[in-house]
């Protein structure tokens, strides 16, 4: 899977199916009719339906990408605190950060091409919203003094994707693998423009691990990652 520019971006027409829920099936009406496909680039689908309640619908963008594979797949919108129970900014919530990861590297593993959050930033309210429909964002700005903001959990974890992954890079596979009754890391990994290799690691257990990195021809890496945290790994000049 190819990260697309921005610029790719601007000039792309998407449909958008709202939640992965709906693929392929959506995807089979609009992209599967020869006179409508010609005026679409890609397929736009949002997070809701894949997170807060626990199914894995990861695979159907795969599903979609197989049948349809000269179209692009992105992720266009994202937040947390949406739900009635848990609306508005959380400040300090760490499992809102963890979530993104997991979002982010499952939507990427299954052929999306870039993700974006609905928000950058938002007022300590959770707003400005005239509908009241208050979110929560990576970053919230005290509006009342202008000086102060607060980086959220969901600008750090958006960091391991963004920082180290830029456009034009590729995603490459890796292979996670455990022991028997513990369930493997969730990690992606990339080919980026310049050589490099980076890998994002995802650990949502509530324990540490430690764990090894192979890099075939070149040997193993031994790591630790803690409980509740990702990590990136960058192998310089790898790929040339």
């Amino acid at each position: 899977a190819h990260l697309i520019s921005s610029s790719h971006l601007i000039t792309s027409h998407l449909i958008s199916l709202n939640q992965r829920s709906h693929l392929p099936d959506w995807a089979n009406t609009v992209l599967g009719d020869e006179s409508a496909a010609k005026y679409v680039d890609g397929v736009g689908v949002h997070w809701y339906a894949a997170v807060e309640d626990k199914r894995n619908l990861f695979g159907r963008l795969t599903q979609t990408h197989e049948a349809f594979p000269d179209h692009f797949i992105m992720g266009t919108e994202a937040c947390e605190g949406y739900l009635p129970w848990s609306q508005g900014p959380r400040l300090g919530d760490y499992t809102r950060g963890e979530t993104y990861g997991h979002d982010i590297l499952n939507d990427i593993e299954n052929w999306a091409v870039g993700w974006t959050d609905w928000n950058l930033v938002l007022d300590m309210s959770g707003g400005p919203n005239w509908a009241a429909n208050v979110v929560d964002a990576p970053i919230i700005a005290d509006t009342n003094d202008k000086e102060t903001f607060y980086k959220q959990s969901m600008f750090y974890y958006l960091g391991h994707f963004s920082k180290f992954v830029p456009p034009g890079s590729k995603r490459i596979k890796v292979d996670s693998q455990a022991p028997a009754l513990v369930a493997p890391m969730e990690a992606t990994g990339f080919l980026t423009p310049d050589g490099n290799v980076v890998l994002v690691v995802l650990n949502r257990d509530f324990a540490g691990h430690k764990y090894y990195i192979e890099v075939p021809g070149r040997g193993y890496i031994n790591m630790d990652v803690e409980a509740h945290s990702a990590a990136t790994i960058i192998f310089k000049d790898i790929g040339h």
